[in-house]
């Protein structure tokens, strides 16, 4: 990868010449940004025995890059800088019992003007999950991919592509990389939708086709790749005889060798004869009939869990046989007392007890948690989290568990993310810009180097 040269203060406060660098270099290495990602360095050095080395990095030198075993030509990516800032380093070369170091500074490059403001409004460092988030936001304007620190810094981001929106942004199961699911922009057209590989220095960059792919996906621990897909038809309206493109949703499979396989489609399980709304805003004239929103996959039950924004529904299907193993809704279960019902709910998933997680906008968008009763039909709310808040987010959202028992709360349009812990304290909030920003998915993590 061409890397242009960028500015490095040297301090090299610490340098010990046991088995020396060649005068060729820098003693404390060239350090040069990566021509996409200004947030990205590579820093390399010689000696002149075969020694390991190493790079700690960040504003006390908590952070360090792998080792690289038995080198003369010492290489390292570091990855995870604040951008527009001076981030301190320190190489390390050691040969048995003996080591060198040399300190110096790496300037990393400015907040690029294609990615969206973020302010972090809420920070208790002893509460939070992860050292990083990993964000993808759907918005209309700057609205790149990125991840960021939890004081807010930028550390990461991928330009994005002005034809498109990214609605799903995930590492991938063999951890050699990153998945965008990306669809086209005005909605109307299925031959844009993608997923795109790429990783931290985007020097990978890999195109796979999913003809109406849109809104999210599933990766299986085989490859195997699930993705929601409009399933368009043609339907007579039974009392004006109009014809109409009604725009369903399928669930397409895609193997790690490039076969399809429908594993579900709405139009065997639902009738659109039954719906209430016939909107063609959405789709561009087309009826946006059940408008899923998000995919789930259960390995315990292989079921597939999907929510249908448009019917208040979330279905839980067979992943074998297709065959519908539940509809919950106002319709199909009683809502107990006390319990707010869901509407055009986002991200419905199983939780490890058995409960339905989700986000809600019924009087206001916020996180909520169900029990389900299948034998007597009931629903009984059990957690929820932002129903005081007043934000009215239809577009998009999520909430899940995080693995120290906190959970985080999307609320998509709102620009708003929020994780909270298990006696409802805020603990982090980020705040981006309401209705311009749209934060599509959120991925926390701890370290680029494992990801």
């Amino acid at each position: 990868m061409n890397y242009p040269e960028a500015m490095n203060k040297r301090l090299c406060l610490a340098f010990f010449p046991l088995y020396g660098c060649t005068s060729t270099m820098d003693p404390c290495g060239e350090v040069t940004l990566n021509d996409q990602v200004g947030t990205i360095a590579q820093v390399s050095w010689e000696t002149d025995k075969a020694s390991d080395s190493w790079i700690e990095f960040g504003r006390d030198l908590e952070l360090a890059t792998p080792v690289m075993e038995e080198a003369t030509f010492h290489e390292h990516t570091v990855l995870g800088l604040p951008a527009g800032e001076r981030i301190p380093y320190r190489i390390w070369s050691e040969r048995g019992a003996r080591s060198q170091t040399c300190d110096a500074e790496i300037e990393s490059g400015p907040w690029p003007d294609f990615v969206s403001p973020y302010e972090v409004t809420a920070y208790v460092p002893d509460e939070v999950s992860s050292r990083y988030v990993l964000i993808a936001n759907a918005g209309e304007e700057e609205s790149a991919p990125v991840v960021l620190d939890r004081r807010g810094n930028l550390v990461w981001y991928a330009e994005k592509d002005s034809e498109r929106v990214q609605t799903q942004l995930e590492f991938r199961v063999d951890g050699s990389g990153l998945i965008l699911l990306e669809q086209d922009r005005s909605r109307i057209d299925p031959e844009m939708s993608q997923l795109r590989i790429i990783d931290w220095e985007l020097g990978v960059n890999e195109v796979i086709p999913v003809w109406g792919g849109h809104h999210k996906f599933f990766q299986h621990e085989d490859g195997t790749i699930a993705y929601l897909s409009v399933d368009i038809r043609q339907w007579t309206h039974p009392d004006t005889g109009q014809e109409l493109e009604v725009v369903g949703d399928t669930i397409i499979e895609l193997s790690p060798d490039g076969e399809e396989r429908v594993a579900f489609t709405v139009w065997d399980a639902f009738s659109i004869e039954d719906s209430d709304s016939l909107d063609t805003a959405y789709y561009g004239g087309m009826v946006d009939w059940t408008h899923a929103n998000s995919i789930f996959y259960s390995a315990e039950r292989n079921t597939y869990l999907v929510s249908l924004g448009k019917l208040d529904t979330v279905v839980e299907v067979d992943r074998d046989t297709a065959e519908v193993i539940d509809i919950i809704n106002g319709d199909t279960y009683t809502f107990l007392s006390g319990t707010t019902p869901f509407n055009y709910q986002h991200d419905a998933k199983w939780t490890d007890s058995g409960t339905l997680l989700m986000t809600t906008t019924m009087g206001g968008t916020f996180g909520v948690e169900y029990a389900i009763d299948r034998d007597a039909k009931t629903i009984e709310q059990v957690w929820s989290h932002g129903q005081d808040q007043n934000i009215l987010a239809v577009v998009l959202g999520e909430v899940d568990e995080l693995p120290n028992c906190n959970r985080f709360v999307s609320y998509g349009m709102g620009g708003l993310v929020q994780e909270v812990n298990p006696d409802g304290q805020v603990v982090w909030e980020l705040q981006a810009r309401q209705a311009v920003d749209r934060i599509a998915s959120v991925r926390f993590f701890d370290d680029f180097y494992s990801n």
